[in-house]
Parts: C-alpha cells; structure tokens; sequence
C-alpha cells in the first residue's frame, strides 16, 4: 500500500486549518482624511512616519476644479473600501469644496466628522481608534486649539 505524500497531507491540513481558523474581525475604525491636494495623502505620510502604518486610513485629495461627480465618486470609492464598524472622517476646511461634496455624500450615514485637519488630531484619534464614535468625539475635542487675545497688564 503506498504511503500518503506529504502534500496531500499539506493540503488536508490547511484545508482543516481553514475551518478551524477564526473568521477575520472587522476592523474596529477607519479613517477618510479629505482635504485639498496634496494635503490629505501628505498629512497621512506623516503621520505613518510617526506611527507606523495607518492601516483602515483613506488620504482623499480632492482637486476643487475636478467636476463634483468625480469627486463624489473618490469618496464613495474610498468610503466603501473601508471595511469597518465605524468611520471617522476629518476634514481639512469646513465649507469649502471637499466639506461640501462630503457633506452631500454622507447625508444619510453616521459617522464622526472631525475638523480642522491637523496632525495632532489625526494621530490622537488614530491613538484611540479602538474608542466608540462619542469617546472619539471627546478626544478630538481635547485636541482642539482655542485661540485668545491675550491684552496682558499694560494694554
């Protein structure tokens, strides 16, 4: 009788492997940077410098002249690859061609809305990303910069 080969024993045992494995989690939060070219995918390079990989973070780069369905399309695209429980979305400038267009897009769908791009916001909320949207809404707001005049004594 002739004895099994090893690879038909390989391929039994990746075959029982398959089924034994765990099926892959969701990824708990991803991230779309939208903002004016080349801003989005800019602020992401740098945050990879600092952190590492920013795995489930979409840079979108919208040209304001580009017609509105093309960019309707970049963030649609880029919003479905993102397979994920929740989605946050930072934004660079509030009213402007990007904020407009994703704003339209978004009408009906929950997601977190962060603004003004930074890259201390961009990296606390990826710190955190593990958080659900509301945690993530406090931590973002904890990045933010108030501005003040500052008159002093002798004004």
């Amino acid at each position: 009788m002739a004895e099994p080969s090893i690879e038909k024993s390989k391929g039994a045992f990746n075959k029982a492997k398959m089924f034994l494995s765990p099926p892959e989690e969701k990824m708990r939060t991803g991230f779309l940077v939208v903002a004016h070219k080349p801003i989005a995918s800019s602020m992401v390079k740098v945050a990879e410098e600092i952190m590492g990989n920013l795995d489930g973070c979409m840079p979108i780069d919208i040209v304001s002249d580009d017609p509105k369905e093309k960019i309707q399309e970049q963030i649609k695209n880029a919003w479905e690859s993102l397979k994920v429980q929740q989605r946050i979305v930072i934004l660079d400038v509030e009213g402007a061609t990007p904020g407009n267009i994703l704003r339209a897009f978004c009408k009906d769908k929950k997601f977190l809305l962060a603004r003004p791009l930074s890259l201390p916001l961009l990296l606390k909320l990826f710190g955190y990303r593990e958080l659900d949207l509301e945690e993530l809404a406090r931590k973002a707001r904890e990045v933010c910069v108030i501005a003040s005049l500052e008159k002093g004594s002798k004004a």
